[in-house]
């Protein structure tokens, strides 16, 4: 009997006790259950606020209608600038007395001469959809960009004479959606094909029979208004040739930039591959064609 007795005192122990543990368990499953919810909302939580400031961001920004120099606002001490300036091929020291606005990025020659990471205009695509700058989403490219400015073609940085290639490599890109043809890779491709050269700069040809060979087409237009206008409204894009012509408002010499849009005041969009200030303005169409000398309407195929 009193053995018994020691039994079922024993069971009642062990009863209790798995009981106590089974107590202990449940409220800490059941803790970590509200800890695994919690956990999961404060996650959730820290996502959404997440894509809420990436948001505000983008409407802080807003639509790209201006682009921007990333090295607009670099500082140099007197000393350094001094010394990087030293340091320039003086084709590049001349570019800086033609065209200040390109001053700071020419000083990134030092960093940026041997440069061979592969260029990327990944970016450039995306924010396409982004602009309101007309009809036409474009995305720009600036001759003196570093990822190409200071890359060789026939033995001279790229940026020099690199208006032509780059101005229709934005067409090319905006037209096509294909990132093969970034502004160095379209001068490579057309000075192979003699189409451009680095110390004459680009043919007409570039735009006319090199056109036809990477899937747009490109032919003369008469250099008026009326007639950027029914090339745009076709879906086309303008492409032009200026030079000083006693103005001087982009060039000293030649150059190649490319036209987007048109307003009924006269006014047309453009994308000035040597320069984000003169991109960045509407411009009379009237004033510009005093330092036009040719028209090409540039489309897809």
């Amino acid at each position: 009997m009193e053995i018994m007795k020691k039994i079922l005192f024993s069971l009642i122990s062990l009863a209790t006790g798995l009981a106590l543990i089974f107590s202990v368990w449940f409220n800490k499953s059941e803790k970590n259950k509200e800890s695994e919810i919690e956990n999961s909302n404060i996650a959730n939580a820290i996502e959404e606020t997440i894509e809420e400031a990436n948001q505000e961001t983008m409407e802080e920004q807003g639509p790209i209608v201006n682009f921007k120099n990333p090295f607009a606002n670099a500082k140099f001490t007197k000393e350094e600038e001094e010394r990087l300036f030293a340091n320039l091929p003086e084709e590049l020291k001349k570019q800086i007395d033609k065209y200040p606005e390109s001053k700071t990025t020419i000083l990134q020659y030092e960093k940026y001469k041997d440069d061979t990471s592969k260029i990327d205009i990944s970016k450039e695509i995306k924010d396409m959809e982004k602009q309101d700058r007309g009809r036409n989403k474009i995305p720009y490219f600036n001759q003196w960009d570093v990822r190409w400015a200071f890359k060789k073609i026939e033995n001279g940085n790229f940026a020099l004479s690199g208006c032509g290639p780059t101005a229709l490599s934005m067409a090319y890109v905006g037209l096509t959606g294909d990132d093969k043809l970034n502004p160095y890779a379209m001068g490579q491709l057309a000075n192979e094909g003699g189409h451009y050269k680095h110390n004459l700069g680009s043919y007409h040809t570039l735009f006319t029979e090199f056109t036809n060979k990477i899937g747009l087409k490109g032919i003369y237009i008469s250099p008026t208004f009326e007639s950027l206008k029914a090339a745009i409204d076709r879906g086309s894009l303008v492409m032009l040739h200026v030079k000083h012509n006693g103005i001087g408002d982009f060039t000293t010499g030649g150059h190649y930039m490319l036209v987007t849009d048109y307003d009924e005041d006269g006014k047309i969009t453009i994308l000035d591959p040597n320069s984000y200030i003169n991109t960045n303005k509407k411009w009379d169409f009237e004033r510009v064609s005093a330092q036009t000398v040719n028209m090409f309407e540039i489309s897809k195929q």
